[in-house]
């Protein structure tokens, strides 16, 4: 964590701590941060809002900052402080884009020293077996995917479920719980024991990081890109990610044409004073 200080007119408001990067944010606040509704017109108050609760920070002292110039990056600081919301804003998100590539794997993936990978029976359904030739425990499993994907597509087409972050945290919680077990693992076969066994897989899950989370959600997808009865939450994660983390290329290219647009500007009040020059010495 990085501790960053809130000033206004260079007095010291207050001292917040902003992650340094992704393994820093647990999963359910990135959630909740990413799927803030931007409303058109006020896009401010949604900022203020995303930021104060995603930093547990006091609304007053973000409220008490200077709004800044829309699309402003932020100093590089390792710590410091931050003079604008607009600043604490592209902070906030180009830390959240730091991500250690090397976890990503197509093969498993690993939480708290465990390695997980995908049930058999997915990796047999992909490649063509047929239901009826599935063992019984087999059977479950792939039933019970089903049945997870089957609720999540209901669910999602009820208006105004989308947005909501605990709902979408805890699609991606049961997703993994469902799908990812320990090495030669299976589900129960009696429904009671089966349903406490996803339970309590889903509350091992919930204190995830951001960065673990999405190594799962990068496995995940690359292993059931191919399987058509694939929950529609895997990838979600991926694509959430992605479209915040690209806020700070959009930030650069902005800040990038308005340096060009200045450049241009004075090139061409240099062009205007050589004329004027030039003409005065003629004369």
């Amino acid at each position: 964590m990085i501790d960053i200080e809130i000033r206004q007119n260079e007095n010291l408001v207050a001292v917040i701590q902003v992650p340094s990067e992704a393994s820093d944010v647990n999963l359910r606040d990135f959630i909740d941060f990413a799927s803030t509704k931007r409303i058109e017109g006020r896009e401010i108050e949604s900022m203020v809002l995303a930021l104060s609760a995603f930093l547990k920070c006091d609304i007053g002292t973000i409220l008490k900052m200077p709004i800044g110039e829309a699309g402003e990056l932020p100093p590089v600081i390792e710590k410091g402080s931050l003079n604008t919301l607009n600043q604490l804003y592209a902070f906030v998100v180009q830390r959240l884009a730091i991500v250690d590539m090397r976890l990503m794997d197509f093969d498993s993936t690993i939480y708290k020293g465990v390695k997980y990978v995908l049930p058999p029976v997915v990796y047999r359904e992909i490649k063509g077996a047929k239901f009826e030739d599935l063992s019984v425990l087999e059977a479950i499993d792939v039933m019970e995917i089903q049945r997870l994907a089957g609720m999540m597509n209901e669910e999602a087409e009820k208006e105004g479920k989308e947005n909501d972050g605990s709902i979408l945290y805890s699609r991606l919680l049961s997703t993994m719980a469902v799908l990812l077990r320990m090495e030669g693992e299976s589900l129960p076969l009696d429904a009671e024991k089966r349903a406490e066994f996803i339970a309590n897989r889903t509350q091992h899950f919930a204190d995830m990081d951001l960065e673990t989370a999405l190594s799962v959600d990068f496995f995940l997808t690359n292993s059931l890109k191919k399987w058509k009865k694939c929950p529609p939450t895997v990838g979600f994660l991926s694509r959430l990610w992605m479209h915040i983390a690209l806020e700070t290329t959009k930030r650069r290219q902005t800040q990038r044409l308005k340096g060009q647009k200045r450049l241009t500007g004075v090139l061409a009040a240099a062009g205007l004073l050589l004329k004027s020059s030039s003409r005065a010495r003629s004369k």
